[in-house]
């Protein structure tokens, strides 16, 4: 077997033969699984030399002209009649690893050799931002537009569960009281012409409204009332409900009035105050005017008045306005001689009113907002479009499992099972705008999207012919044809693999609303397993970045008016929504089955099919493989935080679970609808051989790396294969399938 050697400079087109590199006989080209389940570009730890020829000159001009940048190919072909050469293998010089030495009047470069295509770029760059709205790629290469990219989708309205009060703090004896001002208007009679009640606490003053009313006493003798403006701090408001409430629809709504306290009149020159009139007390609720809700008691010969307010009202739906009235009407009278009228003049007196502590107005009810739009970016075309940024359009993204029916690239028969899946950013659920009147962007890494997708659906992706970054569920990567058949191995190994040593496993989400308001259930958290090995010793994580939570949506929703101007604490994160189709239009698929009553309105919740227990079922076949065979497969509930008693089944055309499942609850096989969902059939042993394979073979594993590799009749999937081109042997490392196929 004759070989020959190329050196080719992809930025010239300039291709040299050059003699054959020191140590090329010890070449160990390496393809593994990486953590993607994908196979990584095959790279070599081993050096190849290149002495003081063409080599070593290419090679040195083009690292001192573009540094690490420069783009050299290898090239080895071999004949086995000196008429047809084929290749032996090829790659591309890692400048990264390039160096040279030099003696005397010696000298060479040594690098190593990775594989010589575009997924090398990608791979080096996945960890850098894009904006999917741009239409040119990094180079400056143009990008097709996407319709499906920056679409705007109807948010629907999410129910929140609201508790919006104001209540009196303790008061403080040292503090100056509040007061009421009191004046002669007419003949002998005083008014109340304004108040300051401060009632501090959480509290929505879009909904919640006091009034404390004074009644004027005209020269005709009739009695008006006057409005006065009375009892929340403006500093003291629920930024959630800071939305008009004209806005809000209000239902299943609890109002409470519970207030008490006292006014203290002062005594004068002429006089004392007394009460004229018994003060009417009233609750408006919206329309509703609920009269005689509290008393009065004392005001009499300058005592003090005290008065108490109290009311409950229950109402099915609501919307205006709360209101307290007291109509107030004084006199003065003379402290020794009732029989002398007070002088015309009569200067201001002052009362003072004090809310006793622990006073209160509460409002309880299921809110909804209007549905708003925003923008939206479909998950295949946003994985493409990082791809072909990245790339200058050389890689592009196919996915039978989040392709579509109408993809606008690389669609596919019918719509995937994740097909209908949308991110966004907290900017654009708001509706914000920027300083400079322009409309925020939507930034993304494809390490940051595909690892939360990873963790919420278990895919992986590889890299395939014709520029293709193939996205699939795990099972992709593990298929059951055989790709080669190693006979009479002379020696092999079986061993327990330790990344299979698995005890625990966390699934959920790294960010949802746990203030602010009642997310009392919200199940968009994390949660915890533990495996059936006694003795396992690994801890599994699989978190998304991306936020599924509903509540998380609708605050940030609900900020897009009042609060457009304001920063948000999710306005930089990613959201994911689950889609559904609805005559040919993309709307987003709420609601989910709870015949137990564990939702506050489980028609109107998000992501039911993205929760973390529906994570954990995902990740199932992995995270169960060393389970000793006399114990069923079944991941037990730990712990969890935030709200894990709901219990539903999702909607949807992907649904994973038979029937409804508890977010708390241990996982088992009887859980899955489709046992294609549910085991994988590994097993937990890696079997590890040396094998001879001939070049066409090595190149033809390189392209089929996902079949199962029959030794000695062992079926199992290649982790790892290195190839010594010198010695013309492979050793192998195969995850081994459970079945024996035989004897």
């Amino acid at each position: 077997m004759n070989y020959r050697f190329f050196l080719t400079d992809r930025k010239t087109g300039e291709k040299t033969e050059i003699s054959e590199p020191v140590k090329f006989d010890g070449f160990v080209p390496v393809i593994k699984r990486g953590s993607y389940y994908g196979m990584t570009p095959d790279q070599s730890d081993s050096e190849i030399e290149f002495d003081r020829e063409a080599g070593y000159a290419l090679l040195k001009a083009a690292y001192e002209k573009y540094g690490v940048d420069a783009e050299i190919d290898f090239l080895c072909e071999y004949t086995c009649d000196d008429r047809t050469w084929e290749e032996y293998y090829s790659g591309q010089i890692d400048f990264a690893a390039l160096y040279e030495e030099r003696y005397r009047n010696w000298c060479r470069v040594a690098s190593s050799v990775m594989a010589n295509d575009i997924r090398i770029t990608f791979l080096e760059k996945r960890e850098d931002e894009i904006d999917l709205d741009l239409l040119t790629s990094r180079g400056g290469e143009a990008l097709k537009k996407y319709g499906n990219l920056g679409q705007e989708i109807s948010l629907p309205a999410k129910t929140i569960k609201i508790i919006s009060e104001a209540v009196q703090e303790n008061v403080n004896e040292d503090e100056t009281p509040q007061t009421i001002t009191l004046y002669r208007e007419s003949g002998e009679q005083l008014m109340s012409t304004c108040s300051n009640i401060t009632m501090t606490g959480a509290s929505f003053k879009s909904i919640l409204h006091l009034r404390l009313n004074s009644a004027k006493y005209s020269e005709a003798g009739t009695v008006e009332t006057g409005s006065v403006s009375l009892p929340i701090n403006e500093d003291f408001s629920n930024p959630i409900m800071s939305a008009d409430a004209s806005e809000m629809s209000l239902s299943n709504v609890s109002v409470e009035v519970n207030i008490s306290g006292k006014i203290s009149y002062e005594y004068g020159e002429c006089g004392y105050i007394r009460i004229l009139k018994a003060p009417d007390i009233m609750v408006i609720i919206g329309d509703e005017v609920y009269n005689n809700v509290g008393s009065f008691t004392g005001g009499e010969c300058g005592d003090d008045m005290e008065f108490s307010i109290n009311k409950s009202v229950n109402m099915s739906s609501f919307k205006g306005e709360i209101e307290i009235k007291m109509d107030l009407m004084a006199w003065v009278g003379e402290i020794y001689d009732f029989s002398e009228p007070c002088p015309e003049y009569f200067p201001s007196r002052e009362a003072e009113l004090i809310i006793d502590s622990g006073s209160y107005v509460r409002l309880t009810a299921d809110s909804q907002y209007p549905a708003t739009p925003a923008k939206t970016y479909l998950i295949h075309e946003s994985l493409s479009r990082i791809a072909e940024h990245l790339t200058d359009g050389k890689l592009t993204v196919k996915s039978d499992f989040y392709g579509r029916t109408d993809s606008e690239i690389h669609y596919t028969g019918q719509d995937g099972k994740a097909s209908l899946r949308a991110i966004t950013n907290g900017y654009l659920i708001r509706r914000a705008v920027m300083t400079d009147g322009s409309t925020p962007k939507m930034f993304v890494s494809w390490k940051k999207l595909f690892e939360s997708l990873q963790a919420i659906d278990n895919v992986g992706f590889c890299f395939e012919e014709g520029g293709i970054i193939r996205v699939e569920p795990m099972e992709y990567f593990y298929k059951d044809d055989v790709v080669m058949t190693c006979n009479d191995i002379n020696e092999h190994t079986i061993k327990f693999d330790t990344d299979r040593n698995i005890r625990s496993v966390k699934t959920g989400y790294k960010k949802w609303l746990s203030e602010e308001y009642n997310s009392i259930d919200g199940f968009h958290t994390t949660r915890e397993y533990h495996t059936q090995v006694e003795k396992g010793k690994n801890a599994k994580e699989y978190f998304s970045t991306l936020i599924a939570d509903g509540y998380a949506i609708e605050a940030t929703r609900r900020r897009q008016i009042a609060d457009g101007s304001k920063d948000w604490q999710y306005d930089n994160d990613l959201f994911i929504i689950d889609l559904k189709r609805d005559n040919g239009k993309f709307e987003v698929n709420t609601g989910a089955t709870d015949t137990s009553g564990t939702l506050i309105d489980p028609d109107t919740i998000y992501n039911a099919r993205l929760s973390p227990a529906r994570m954990a079922m995902r990740h199932f076949a992995g995270m169960t493989a060393a389970t000793p065979p006399v114990y069923p497969r079944v991941l037990r509930f730990g712990a969890s935080e935030g709200y894990a008693t709901a219990k539903m089944k999702a909607e949807g055309n992907w649904v994973i679970e038979k029937n409804s499942i508890v977010e708390n609850q241990d996982i088992s096989e009887s859980d899955f609808t489709d046992a294609g969902d549910l085991l994988l059939d590994e097993s937990p042993n890696l079997m590890t051989f040396k094998y001879p394979i001939k070049p066409y073979e090595f190149r033809h594993i390189r392209k089929n790396p996902y079949g199962l590799v029959d030794a000695d009749g062992l079926l199992g999937w290649i982790k790892e294969l290195e190839w010594d081109t010198g010695k013309g042997t492979a050793s192998f490392t195969l995850t081994l399938k459970r079945v024996k196929t035989k004897n």
